[in-house]
């Protein structure tokens, strides 16, 4: 076993669970449906190299209409998504913004409201909106002035494969735009400041808006 950011072998468990559920955001029709969720391991992991944290006995998970992590009706979050919109429309213009993992969509609203154009894919979208896609990213002939990937990156298991843009899109000047939870940095400045980690040459770097 290796860590899925450095692939270092230096790893140490720090939380041992059996089973739990596997997803905390799945909506279901009876108390009973979810008394029967599925669950599996959890398995706290720290690498002792880069400090990453992940569940060693990870099991990938279907997402799918029941998925409800939409923040949006929180006045506090809108208004970070209304900043982190603002800044991104500042640094990288009003291109083609392709959002992966774009929920039902709310951001991607925003940033059409700020004149870009939009292309979400999430296999959880339940609208209507046709300039999302109900499956995971895929590429396509479009040629995207900005990725953005919000809120993703801890449902992923291998991290280090976004060190390359998602893009087939070789000869584009490409941003992207990851912006992880932080709940250290919430919990101290009581607020959600915007964190995102973009390209910079050949590695990765980490501002603050």
């Amino acid at each position: 076993m290796e860590c899925p950011v450095c692939l270092s072998k230096h790893l140490q468990e720090q939380l041992h669970i059996e089973q739990m559920p596997m997803a905390t955001n799945h909506l279901f029709d009876s108390k009973q449906a979810a008394r029967e969720a599925l669950t599996a391991p959890f398995h706290l992991t720290q690498c002792q190299e880069c400090s990453h944290c992940f569940n060693s006995a990870f099991q990938p998970m279907t997402y799918d209409s029941r998925y409800e992590n939409s923040l949006h009706c929180s006045p506090t979050f809108q208004r970070y998504a209304e900043k982190l919109a603002d800044h991104l429309v500042k640094r990288y213009g009003r291109g083609l913004v392709v959002e992966i993992g774009c929920g039902q969509g709310e951001f991607l609203q925003l940033l059409r409201k700020r004149g870009c154009r939009t292309l979400g894919f999430d296999p959880a979208y339940r609208g209507d909106d046709p300039d999302v896609i109900r499956e995971p990213y895929f590429p396509t002939d479009d040629r995207p002035s900005l990725i953005v990937c919000r809120h993703l990156l801890e449902h992923l298991e291998v991290l280090f494969a976004l060190e390359r843009p998602p893009t087939r899109h070789d000869d584009v000047s490409l941003g992207n735009v990851l912006d992880p939870p932080d709940g250290a940095d919430h919990l101290r400045s009581g607020h959600a400041s915007i964190r995102v980690i973009q390209r910079d040459g050949d590695g990765l770097s980490v501002s603050r808006g």
